[in-house]
């Protein structure tokens, strides 16, 4: 399996691995460049949330209110919401389920953003870090990026998951709750339309300028994977959006294929 490309302003590289089998090492392809890793980060800032709650640091029924200031653009809902309080279970599902930044925000700084990279760590994943809150604007007094990290680096966020390494079965079950919601599923996941009754696709995206990501489960075939593509490019007209996204959709047809063990025609 390879999706691995480069030229044109465009670099893809993608990662996976089966689960079960002990310690593997995920395949990669592609570049394996540190760069921005937009919302795929969130997995890793749900993961720290579902294990306080775990630990008891955290009220899952914990109220908190909605800022009218300090808000961000670009996904989700709750910017468009009149609501002016909600609970971190609730800005949790909105975080999974519609990428909302406001929500993300709000976590963040309930939580505190040491708490991710101490999951990260805890789980022994490289190459991937939550640098700040979303932003609208970044100026030289800001970290780079909210997230940055490896395809590989966030295939193995995902493996720990599926492995249940790091993470207590108790705050794993609640952050694939989670996770189940998610509304985006036009890249990986595309491919598994079709898939037999049982198999199912975990997954979260990531979009931003010149960023395109996709990290997740597949889970309840003959063997269990975890997988993560980011696409990357410098010119922003749009036809390297398109490429990435055929890339994206030629690994979930992979990935099915390992999944059911039917081989793709033609491979």
């Amino acid at each position: 399996m390879s999706v691995g490309m480069s030229g044109a302003g465009l670099e893809v590289s993608s990662a996976w691995v089966a689960l079960g089998a002990g310690r593997q090492v995920p395949e990669v392809s592609g570049p394996g460049s540190v760069g921005p890793v937009a919302s795929t980060g969130k997995v890793a800032v749900l993961a720290a949330l579902a294990t306080a709650f775990d630990r008891g640091e955290l009220d899952p029924t914990e109220s908190l209110p909605v800022p009218h200031t300090h808000r961000v653009g670009g996904t989700g809902l709750l910017q468009a919401m009149s609501v002016s309080s909600l609970s971190l279970t609730d800005l949790a599902i909105l975080t999974a389920g519609v990428s909302d930044n406001v929500a993300t925000n709000m976590i963040i700084r309930r939580l505190g953003i040491a708490a991710v990279g101490e999951h990260l760590a805890r789980c022994g994943v490289p190459d991937v870090a939550v640098l700040d809150v979303v932003r609208d604007h970044r100026d030289a007094t800001c970290p780079p990026a909210f997230a940055v990290g490896t395809a590989e680096g966030l295939c193995r966020m995902m493996a720990s998951l599926g492995a249940g390494s790091g993470i207590t079965p108790q705050a794993r079950s609640v952050l694939l709750g989670w996770m189940r919601h998610n509304q985006d599923r036009a890249w990986v996941p595309d491919a598994f339309a079709a898939a037999p009754p049982g198999l199912e696709v975990i997954n979260k995206t990531g979009t931003d300028t010149g960023v395109l990501a996709d990290v997740g489960l597949v889970l309840g075939g003959v063997v269990d994977l975890a997988y993560a593509v980011v696409a990357r490019w410098s010119r922003d007209d749009g036809v390297n959006h398109a490429r990435a996204g055929s890339a994206f959709r030629e690994l979930g047809a992979d990935l099915l294929a390992l999944a059911t063990g039917v081989a793709r025609p033609g491979r």
